[in-house]
């Protein structure tokens, strides 16, 4: 399926950049900050960062738009009460928002200069995740699945059971039809936004299997989908003299074309090079 095609083809992308595996970095204090979603890494996240001796502070906001909503204050309000200088930043944005909704760029924008401004952090050291896209069939989740995580209550009848389970069924398969607009739509024109701002973004977090989003959009915070992110975000914050594949070959073919001018004119190869 077209899904299940692109879902490789991120994850592929993922796993080809050089700039994006696991790397040994030098980590200070190090902020974990952002929406829900940011909960569900940052147990992994925390403890890989951990084991290269950095120390973490978590400042996890469930339910929370980037910018001040539905009378909730939002992530660029609750950032300015984080005080103190950090190293690094991996910033869980752009979340609780309709899938073609509302951007707010000015809140973004107040987020990463409070972030370099106020917490120090060196823009290079930022890293913006944007919630990850749900690409299975909503029509995969069943019944199965949902008694996995609601069990029958005491006292409750079969009926009752039957009945709850079936609308959480379909409040699920909402979640994942939201979740797989998202990924052509509000998290799209996010990581054009910031990108523009010179702004690290990871690249996107997708799969097909149900598993890996339990209740249609929140990724699990124990499967392995989380784990690579974790690594891969780490491996974001590592980008020093690291060339990509596509670089490296096409300034291997530059030298030799290089060369071969050289040759032909009667010049020393290696002084061209130079």
């Amino acid at each position: 399926t077209k899904a299940a095609d692109a879902a490789t083809k991120a994850n592929q992308q993922l796993a080809d950049a050089p700039d994006q595996q696991a790397a040994k970095i030098n980590f200070g204090k190090v902020l974990i900050f952002g929406h829900s979603q940011a909960g569900r890494y940052a147990s992994q996240l925390g403890s890989k960062i951990k084991s290269q001796g950095g120390k973490v502070v978590k400042k996890i906001y469930s339910g929370l738009a980037d910018e001040d909503a539905n009378n909730k204050e939002g992530l660029k309000t609750k950032i300015k009460t984080i005080t103190g200088e950090f190293t690094h930043a991996y910033l869980f944005l752009n979340g609780n928002t309709a899938a073609d909704g509302n951007l707010y760029e000015k809140a973004k924008r107040s987020i990463i200069e409070h972030t370099t401004g106020n917490l120090k952090v060196p823009k290079q050291n930022i890293v913006v995740i944007l919630p990850p896209v749900n690409l299975s069939d909503p029509n995969d989740y069943n019944l199965d699945h949902v008694k996995k995580y609601y069990k029958q209550k005491k006292d409750e009848t079969s009926e009752k059971y039957n009945a709850r389970l079936n609308a959480v069924l379909a409040g699920i398969r909402r979640n994942a039809s939201y979740s797989s607009r998202r990924g052509e739509g509000i998290n799209k024109r996010a990581r054009t936004y910031f990108e523009g701002l010179g702004v690290k973004v990871l690249n996107p977090i997708t799969s097909t299997n149900i598993s890996d989003f339990p209740d249609g959009y929140h990724i699990s915070r124990l499967s392995a989908l989380a784990g690579t992110a974790a690594d891969q975000m780490i491996g974001s914050s590592h980008r020093v003299a690291v060339r990509s594949k596509s670089d490296t070959a096409q300034n291997v073919s530059s030298s030799r074309a290089l060369e071969s001018t050289a040759r032909k004119a009667g010049l020393d190869p290696q002084q061209a090079l130079s």
